[in-house]
This record gives C-alpha cells, sequence and structure tokens, in this order.
C-alpha cells in the first residue's frame, strides 16, 4: 500500500515537471524567437524545484521565489517558474498548518508582485495583479482544504483503529471471564463431591480391618459422590458442547430452596450438621440465591474436610437481606491433606477466592477465616432484591 502511494506520487511530480516547461519554451520563442541558455537553465530549475518540493516544501519554495524574481529580471518576460511557483505554495499549505500556508501564500504573493512590477512598471493595477493576488490565494486555499480532508481521514482512521484494538481486547476479556466462569463452575459442581470421595476413602481404609461395615458404608458414600460427580462434569460439558444453542436439558442453578437437600447431602456423608434458619424468606435475585448456595456449599466441604466433623449452619432472613454464618472447629487433618489450619484458611485457596468473587459480584459482604485457637467461620451477608446493596 505505501509503495503504491509513492509511485503515485512520483507520477504526480514527473507530470507536474513536464506541465511546467511548455510555458519556459512557449515565452521564448513567441519573445525572441529563439531558445538560450537562461531558458534551459529556468526548465532544469523547475524541474529540480518540482521533484523536490516534498522533502523540504518551505526552503523549495523559497528557492522557487527568488529563482522565479531573478529570472523575470534578468530575462525580462514570463516563463515556468511562475506556475512553479503556485505548485510551492500548495503543497506548503497541504504539508503544515494554516498559520503557515497562509505566511507561504504571502512570500509567493510578494514575489508576484515583484515580477509585475519588473515586467510592466507603468501598468501595476492591470490584470497581472489580479492574477499576482489570485493564484496564490487559491493555491492556500486549495491545500488547506485537502490537508483538512487527510487531517479527517487519518483521524477516522484512527478511531477506527481503537474501535478495533477495543473490540478485540474486549474479546480476550470475555475470554478470561468465560474462562475463569468456567473454571469456578467446575470447582463447585465437581471439586466438592471430590472432597467427600477422598474424606470418606480415608475413613473406608481406616475403618476397612477393624469395622468393615462401617468402612462399607463409607465405600458407597464414594461411589454415590463419585457418580454425581460424574453426572454434574458431565452435564457441565454438555453445556459447553451446545455453548450459544437453547438447551432445554440443562438444569436451572441451584436456589434456597436446594439448601435442605444439600445439607442432607454433606449429612449422608457423614458430617453433623446443625442447620437453623429464621426470619421470613424476602425476594432474592437468582444471581444472590446461587452465590448464597455456592457459599454454603464451599463453606460444608470445609468443614468436612478439615473440620472435626461437626458444623453449625445459620440462615438467617431480614428486611436488608440473607446472614450466612457458619462455623466449626478444626480436626485433625485427612490422609494426605495439609493441616487443617493451614488449609482451611489460606488466602490463595481457589474455593475461598471463588466463594468471594461469587458474594462481591452479588452486591453482597463476606467475613471468613479463623476466630479464635481452634475456629473457623465464614459469615457472609446478601442483600434482598428490593433492599439497597
Amino acid at each position: 500500500m505505501a509503495e503504491t502511494t509513492m509511485q503515485r506520487l512520483q507520477l504526480t511530480d514527473a507530470v507536474l515537471a513536464i506541465v511546467c516547461v511548455p510555458p519556459t519554451i512557449v515565452g521564448a520563442l513567441s519573445k525572441h524567437g529563439s531558445f538560450g541558455i537562461f531558458d534551459v537553465a529556468v526548465i532544469v530549475v523547475s524541474v529540480a524545484l518540482i521533484l523536490l518540493r516534498r522533502r523540504a516544501p518551505i526552503p523549495v519554495l523559497a528557492a522557487g521565489i527568488v529563482a522565479l524574481v531573478g529570472s523575470i529580471a534578468v530575462m525580462g518576460r514570463p516563463n515556468g517558474l511562475i506556475p512553479v511557483v503556485i505548485v510551492l505554495v500548495f503543497t506548503v499549505a497541504v504539508r503544515y498548518e494554516r498559520r503557515i500556508s497562509i505566511y507561504a501564500g504571502i512570500a509567493a504573493l510578494l514575489g508576484l508582485l515583484a515580477t509585475v512590477a519588473i515586467l510592466t512598471p507603468h501598468g501595476l493595477f492591470g490584470p497581472q495583479l489580479l492574477a499576482a493576488v489570485a493564484w496564490p490565494a487559491l493555491a492556500v486555499a486549495a491545500g488547506d482544504v485537502i490537508r483538512g480532508r487527510q487531517v479527517a481521514i487519518a483521524a477516522a482512521e484512527e478511531r477506527a483503529r481503537r474501535a478495533e484494538e477495543t473490540r478485540e481486547e474486549e474479546a480476550r476479556r470475555r475470554v478470561v471471564e468465560e474462562r475463569l466462569h468456567i473454571a469456578r463452575e467446575v470447582h463447585d459442581v465437581v471439586a466438592h463431591r471430590i472432597a467427600v470421595v477422598n474424606v470418606q476413602a480415608g475413613v473406608a481404609e481406616h475403618l476397612l480391618r477393624s469395622r468393615p461395615d462401617d468402612a462399607a458404608a463409607a465405600l458407597r458414600v464414594v461411589r454415590s459422590s463419585a457418580q454425581a460427580a460424574l453426572d454434574e462434569l458431565g452435564g457441565i460439558v454438555d453445556v459447553l458442547r451446545t455453548a450459544g444453542e437453547t438447551d432445554a436439558s440443562a438444569e436451572p442453578a441451584p436456589t434456597l430452596t436446594q439448601l435442605a437437600a444439600l445439607v442432607d447431602s454433606y449429612r449422608n456423608a457423614g458430617l453433623a450438621v446443625e442447620y437453623e434458619t429464621s426470619g421470613a424468606p424476602r425476594v432474592v435475585a437468582d444471581t444472590t440465591q446461587l452465590a448464597l448456595y455456592r457459599t454454603v456449599q464451599e463453606g460444608l466441604t470445609n468443614a468436612h474436610r478439615y473440620g472435626d466433623g461437626r458444623v453449625r449452619v445459620s440462615i438467617r432472613h431480614a428486611a436488608d437481606g440473607v446472614d450466612v454464618e457458619m462455623e466449626n472447629l478444626l480436626g485433625a487433618p485427612a490422609v494426605g491433606d495439609a493441616a487443617p489450619t493451614e488449609a482451611a484458611a489460606r488466602p490463595g485457596g481457589f474455593g475461598l477466592i471463588g466463594m468471594r468473587e461469587r458474594v462481591l459480584a452479588a452486591g453482597g459482604s463476606l467475613q471468613v477465616g479463623p476466630e479464635g485457637a481452634n475456629r473457623f467461620a465464614i459469615r457472609a451477608h446478601f442483600p434482598n432484591a428490593e433492599a439497597p446493596s
């Protein structure tokens, strides 16, 4: 593209250089009937000025005005440098701001007035004077219009480029957000099941010889939890495969009415859950219900994995929203786990990070971490749909 533009500009300069030659030849033949060395010099200077005008417009214009006045004074007749100076003024007007182009037009005007004074000293106020004023003014006006158009085109191209960059950045941001969303969903619906499997597998291994009946019960929990994890993971994969399509078979997001079932599933896995609710439920946004459900789910998983086997869950409905409180004592780590206090309270844990992101996205607040020497607590507040967040 740039090479094509350069070739077009070079062709334009070549055509202008050729066009500026005939006036000198015609002036020489009509005046004296002969073509002299000064005429050749004027032609060479005219062509050189045209070809150099884009490299240094202002110095070339100054040289053209001096050459015009000097050639007129020596030869005493018009030549091809007159249209060359007009072209040079136009070049300056296209390249530089309006103030500089006006100065260039005034300089050319003074040069042309000098030539008019030399050629017609007794007819200074004739048509030649009008031409000396009109041509530089026309060159400045035309150059300013073209420069304004070029500036507008450049600005439009820059806006288009920035808009394209913005679209690409937005697309990249959406991809990152979607990846985080998928990772969070996988953690929420699968990791909790795997945590139960891990704990119950450790229990079964410990009781396999001494209490085979209890070990068998633990293995049944392992089997059911593993099957549930496979089913939920399959559901996520199905949703990803049908992204952008209507999927009537996709299960709705968990709601507050499913909290009791969630608690029962952890009770069946061996966690002693003290579950209590108070207050009259009010209207809660779907995103808030999902965030609340996942918060309780994450808290139950942590209590099951790192606690002493007991956890208290309190859900309180009030005028300003829903309060969630979960407390458990930290117990001995399961086989292969880190120390309970360190693992449950680690600020970089993805479960707690996802919990905090969900609560904040729902307009709520969250406090999570150890309380005292051996207690872990989660306290969250979620606003009602009609209550200010």
